[in-house]
């Protein structure tokens, strides 16, 4: 699907991520220019050249696509600000995220070694960060029945440590945890 666009970019902060993405691309018979980055997804000044979301570059995306952000991006209102000032008007940007429908006191204390403070957010909290950005039509789809527990199963059947982090993870569902899809215009 993504493949239907004019070009692509893509960026990971892990190594063997990129490695596969880089083998994958070069097998596809495809035309159009594919450009995989690897680093962080934020752009800092004096990080290595070609950062897709160096302001310097006057790169525009129609759309972006950003997976488990909350653990990932340090912080997540960076990253949707630097995409926000490169999305073409009308362009979109769409995350496949973890926030919170409560807070809860132990929702914190499992996610705080995994996650930064600033992305322990409720889903509330969340909407209104984005439309503070500047994102229009944002919307956000709980998709937790979905995805947690197919996940969990996955990982019970991964090894001990696995299973541990499966019980976390169930733990964290029922503290109020949430899987979410949340979109964005500008």
């Amino acid at each position: 699907m993504l493949l239907q666009h004019p070009s692509l970019t893509g960026i990971t902060s892990l190594p063997n991520h990129h490695k596969r993405s880089l083998a994958r691309v070069a097998c596809l018979d495809q035309h159009i220019p594919v450009d995989l980055y690897l680093g962080d997804a934020i752009y800092r000044p004096g990080c290595e050249d070609g950062h897709p979301l160096d302001p310097s570059s006057k790169a525009e995306f129609d759309s972006v696509l950003a997976l488990d952000c909350a653990y990932h991006f340090n912080t997540r209102w960076t990253f949707l600000r630097q995409v926000h000032d490169q999305l073409r008007p009308g362009g979109s940007v769409a995350l496949a995220d973890i926030c919170l429908a409560r807070e809860t006191t132990w929702t914190r204390f499992i996610l705080l070694p995994v996650m930064p403070r600033e992305n322990l957010v409720s889903t509330d909290e969340y909407l209104a960060h984005m439309q503070r950005i500047g994102y229009t039509d944002v919307r956000l789809e709980d998709i937790t029945p979905h995805v947690f527990p197919g996940f969990i199963s996955f990982l019970g059947k991964q090894g001990v440590v696995f299973r541990i982090f499966g019980s976390v993870m169930r733990l964290l569902a029922i503290c109020g945890a949430r899987f979410v899809i949340v979109r964005g215009c500008k």
